[in-house]
């Protein structure tokens, strides 16, 4: 079974953002964009580790973020079954990279596995996802473009800015 641990980081919320993905054989990917939110980069790096190991037969993700497992495993299959949204009756967050996630988890017969690991606990894998993601984001906030986002990725960040109030913009 391949085991793939992934981590975003926001150095604010929204702010400067970074993934990362990283397999037990030392094979790794990062990168990251100049805003977004911490959602949005935990749920990135999950999307690239799913593309990174498409050919993968068995693969287990290991990740810090319950949020990005629960969007991956349990939650999606009610909002795919009520048209993307959520039980309030409005459309989900994140839907762009969450639908991403499903199409590739569906075309895997949801045969992926996920396992939740406490952060910043002294997991070696999660360790390392931790630091560079974070060296993603500081590098993006300099100026320093390092790695890519996805195009689902961009949309929701987008969609959260036509949200976000005029006065608050400069956040981004």
């Amino acid at each position: 079974m391949k085991i793939v641990s992934t981590d975003g980081s926001a150095l604010l919320n929204p702010g400067p953002i970074g993934w990362a993905w990283a397999d037990r054989e030392g094979n790794f990917e990062c990168g990251g964009y100049n805003k977004g939110t911490n959602q949005i980069a935990e749920l990135t790096a999950l999307l690239q580790a799913l593309w990174a190991f498409r050919e993968e037969n068995e693969l287990l993700i290991e990740s810090d973020s319950q949020y990005a497992i629960n969007c991956a495993s349990v939650w999606v299959h009610s909002w795919r079954r009520n048209g993307w949204r959520g039980s309030n009756k409005k459309q989900i967050s994140n839907i762009n990279l969450i639908k991403a996630i499903s199409k590739e988890m569906f075309q895997r017969n949801d045969n992926v596995k996920f396992k939740w690991v406490k952060g910043h606990a002294g997991d070696l894998f999660n360790e390392k996802v931790d630091t560079l993601a974070n060296s993603a984001a500081k590098k993006w906030q300099a100026g320093e473009e390092v790695g890519n986002i996805p195009e689902e990725a961009l949309l929701d960040i987008k969609s959260k800015l036509i949200q976000i109030p005029q006065n608050e913009s400069s956040l981004f």
